[in-house]
């Protein structure tokens, strides 16, 4: 698939010869003092309706929704257990619209590479009223993930 050039309307203003991917690489394990870090400072609201922390594409913390949400039909998951648990609900809205991202290579790159995320599913008819909190930390030198927010109301 071929990179954007400046002959590309939203690439035109870009210096993409300077663009190089290439040392960009997959995240490892985190460390205990690393997670540790993360959750200290993934804490930005004292009143929310759910939270997720993720971290180098893994899932540090979670704290579910509401018992009185998941009654109303509120799922909010990792995105790779929304992929099992509810498969046809993520199956039918993951990726379903085309995503501009710059290029085609880079939509395809997200598609290809996204590993992790959130799933957050709200009913017809249901309001959150607190807010939501998903956090994305990335620890390590030339890094890179491709989280993901599917969210279906």
């Amino acid at each position: 698939m071929p990179s954007p050039n400046r002959k590309d309307q939203l690439w035109r203003f870009s210096s993409v010869d300077l663009l190089d991917l290439s040392p960009f690489k997959v995240p490892g394990v985190l460390s205990d003092d690393d997670r540790g870090n993360v959750l200290k400072y993934s804490r930005g609201l004292d009143e929310v309706a759910a939270r997720m922390i993720l971290a180098n594409d893994q899932l540090v913390e979670r704290n579910v929704v509401s018992v009185q949400l998941k009654k109303r039909g509120v799922i909010f998951q990792p995105l790779e257990r929304a992929m099992v648990e509810h498969a046809d609900l993520f199956q039918k809205h993951f990726m379903s619209q085309p995503a501009v991202l710059g290029s085609a290579k880079f939509a395809a790159l997200h598609k290809a590479r996204v590993s992790s995320g959130t799933f957050l599913f709200v009913p017809r008819g249901v309001e959150i009223e607190l807010p939501i909190e998903i956090f994305h930390w990335l620890r390590g030198e030339n890094m890179s993930i491709f989280p993901h927010l599917l969210l279906v109301t």
